[in-house]
């Protein structure tokens, strides 16, 4: 090869170089800039908001009308007592797992239909909204591990005498009060598709 032509290769392939470098100097600036706008727009995350964008949502209730008369006076029982309730609150939330576990997924999976908390959002109590149906393996779950955490869970029928509701509410939370600096922790260490779980939180008790 004649050295001119030698001589133009080397400058087209040193051109090429050089904008590359350049436009990949230029898109870490971006990215640093607005790092939330690099995450997003990233191919799943974008192919999650396409499916949003055209996917039809409508809100729910959160609790059926059978179920509401009774929702109504624990809410008033709770203002006065000036405690907060949460809906539907996951159990993953209201847990603290130490270390790593695959329990994780036995409480991500479940929700506790309602959860009183004093003023500092510190939980004192769960309530189960319970049907007729009976106690399924997921209520077993689910009060297993507020067992584990200490944490009382009354499961209370829609159409129970509010007397006996009252009650029961009013000798449970002085003693939770007193608890409600404590953060309720769990350890549970199975999948919740495996009925040995209910075992596993009775030997995870004591330790």
């Amino acid at each position: 090869m004649e050295p001119i032509a030698f001589s133009l290769l080397s400058l087209s392939s040193s051109g090429m170089a050089i904008r590359r470098l350049t436009a990949a100097m230029e898109a870490a600036r971006e990215a640093a800039a607005d790092p939330v706008a690099d995450r997003l727009s990233r191919k799943p995350r974008q192919s999650v908001l396409a499916a949003l964008s055209t996917a039809i949502i409508r809100p729910r209730r959160l609790v059926s009308a059978d179920a509401a008369p009774l929702v109504n006076r624990i809410t008033r029982f709770a203002a006065d007592n000036d405690l907060s309730i949460g809906m539907q609150v996951s159990l993953a939330s209201l847990f603290e797992l130490q270390g790593d576990s695959p329990a994780s997924n036995a409480l991500s999976r479940r929700r506790a239909d309602m959860v009183l908390m004093d003023k500092t959002g510190a939980p004192l109590c769960g309530l189960e909204l319970a049907d007729q149906a009976g106690p399924a393996f997921r209520d077993h779950i689910r009060a297993r591990a507020f067992e584990q955490a200490n944490l009382p869970l009354l499961s209370v029928p829609v159409d129970a005498d509010w007397s006996v509701i009252r009650d029961r509410l009013e000798a449970i939370l002085p003693t939770q009060t007193a608890k409600a600096t404590a953060v309720p922790h769990l350890r549970i260490e199975t999948e919740p598709e495996d009925a040995e779980v209910l075992n596993l939180f009775a030997d995870r008790k004591a330790a």
